[in-house]
């Protein structure tokens, strides 16, 4: 939202650990936030929300590179309650040794029925051999894309935290369902 910062509170999967201050959010198809609006714009004004969108890498976006007008948050004249809102999760970060450990590697796009395709461990779906989970167990899964383009992994059904990106600890918990990969 032009002009405005939000506050972070939650993910696709719940509230987050500890609540941070943004005017950006990277969101990948999936994915959802929960945020709140600082509220600070002059009464009677308008302000654009828009939608940055980037390059696959594969083909130029129709709808263009610059930021699309998606709505207008447009201020009242009457004044309400400027209070702050408090927000406590309890969200345990992991830290006992998982029961099994799992490597996807995102890799080489493959042509299948005129489509670009990316695999996983070599393989392309639907033809990959699943992973198979004990119910009630800590997993560690670690995926590792080695292509050119930030790709979405989505878990249907589960809820995961990211621990750490590239060897960086993340600097919240949450819990997720979908999470951007980059390369």
């Amino acid at each position: 939202i032009v002009d405005h910062e939000m506050i972070v509170v939650g993910t696709d999967g719940g509230y987050i650990e500890a609540p941070f201050d943004t005017d950006r959010l990277t969101i990948s198809p999936g994915e959802r936030y929960s945020v709140l609006v600082h509220a600070t714009g002059a009464p009677g004004r308008r302000y654009e929300i828009r939608n940055f969108r980037e390059s696959s890498g594969l083909a130029t976006d129709p709808l263009g590179m610059g930021g699309q007008v998606v709505a207008t948050l447009e201020y009242g004249t009457d004044r309400r309650d400027d209070s702050q809102p408090q927000f406590s999760a309890d969200i345990e970060r992991f830290t006992a040794a998982p029961t099994a450990n799992f490597t996807w590697r995102l890799g080489g796009m493959e042509m299948e029925d005129g489509q670009i395709a990316l695999t996983i461990n070599g393989e392309t779906w639907p033809n990959v051999t699943p992973v198979h989970l004990k119910g009630n167990t800590r997993t560690t899964l670690r995926i590792i894309n080695n292509t050119m383009l930030r790709h979405p992994m989505h878990l249907h059904g589960q809820r995961f935290q990211v621990t750490n990106v590239s060897g960086e600890m993340v600097p919240y918990s949450a819990w997720k369902d979908t999470v951007d990969v980059w390369p």
